[in-house]
């Protein structure tokens, strides 16, 4: 990878959960593991960010603005299909700059407050390419 995408992606990542913000502080701020109905709606922060993203439309041609959409939007994709929002696969997750992020984080995700993961003690990230 080069200094530039390095720098690029570092950059936009900065963004992926900017759609948080519309999450209600009971369910961001919730300790321990969510309802169902918890689960559903902070699924939907990526939708979210990308969605306030998109609607910058005097950047869209940005490289940063790109990648931060991707990013943002996809950040909770998997590679066995089993992430969200859209339950992309494989080679169907963008390769730049998506993939190299989350592989990035392959065992660092951040632990919530009360010593936990969100989604329970999964490995995120499984792969780097």
């Amino acid at each position: 990878m080069s200094t530039s995408d390095i720098r690029l992606i570092s950059t936009a990542s900065s963004l992926h959960d900017i759609g948080k913000i519309a999450i209600p502080d009971e369910i961001l701020n919730k300790l321990g593991r969510f309802t169902p109905k918890e689960y559903e709606i902070m699924k939907t922060h990526s939708e979210i960010g990308a969605a306030m993203l998109k609607n910058l439309t005097e950047y869209q041609d940005e490289p940063l603005l790109k990648a931060s959409y991707e990013i943002c939007r996809r950040h909770h994709e998997r590679y066995d299909g089993k992430g969200y929002p859209d339950g992309l696969k494989g080679d169907e997750i963008p390769k730049q700059p998506v993939r190299r992020w989350n592989g990035s984080f392959q065992g660092t995700e951040k632990k919530r407050k009360g010593g936990r993961f969100p989604h329970g003690n999964k490995e995120y990230g499984t792969f780097i390419t």
